[in-house]
């Protein structure tokens, strides 16, 4: 039987700093002895992307417009996702893929960050789940923008343009989630030992 992951999901518009402060979170959790990884609900389409452009993800400049296809990266996954995976799958369909991404990590994996949670049924798959509200002055859902805030989040985290400060909430935060979702387990005495 496998057990699933807690989800923390990381809960704001492009550009306030979620894949930099999921890096974060990834070291200090790892640092205080939590099995973590991360991932994102766009992850099949990002790499498809990659693997058109024959560019690594993060190379790829998404707010420019491509040669290739003739409008921006950004467009371009958002008219894939909304036109043609969502209508044609289930507006779940990612949600279910992260899930089956996750049945199969090895090493089995305490926590999850995930970097790019905008919908309520992508909060809903998840449950438990730790959301993360980010937020940058100037930055916003745009209006067009299927995703948005999702309520009720456990944490707000504001990035302030400081790295140092940003690295330094993810690991007060990382400490907050060891102690709140992974206390050790009281040991009792073994079922079979002959001396309990």
């Amino acid at each position: 039987m496998t057990t699933r992951p807690l989800f923390i999901l990381l809960n704001g518009p492009s550009g306030v700093g979620k894949t930099e402060f999921k890096r974060y979170l990834v070291k200090h959790l790892g640092l205080l002895g939590v099995v973590v990884a991360s991932d994102s609900f766009a992850a099949p389409i990002k790499n498809l992307l990659s693997t058109m452009l024959q560019e690594r993800y993060k190379d790829i400049d998404k707010n420019a417009i491509h040669p290739l296809l003739k409008t921006t990266p950004n467009t371009f996954l958002y008219d894939l996702s909304e036109q043609f995976f969502k209508p044609w799958y289930g507006n779940d369909i990612f949600p279910r893929l992260l899930l089956h991404r996750t049945s199969n990590l090895k090493p089995p994996t305490q926590a999850l960050i995930v970097d790019d949670l905008g919908t309520d049924l992508e909060d809903e798959t998840t449950r438990p789940n730790v959301i993360i509200r980010m937020q940058r002055t100037g930055y916003a859902f745009k209006a067009d923008d299927p995703r948005r805030y999702i309520g009720g989040p456990r944490f707000t985290i504001h990035n302030s343009n400081n790295l140092d400060m940003f690295e330094e909430n993810a690991k007060a935060l990382a400490g907050v989630i060891v102690s709140n979702y992974f206390q050790p387990a009281v040991e009792g005495p073994e079922l079979n030992d002959p001396n309990s």
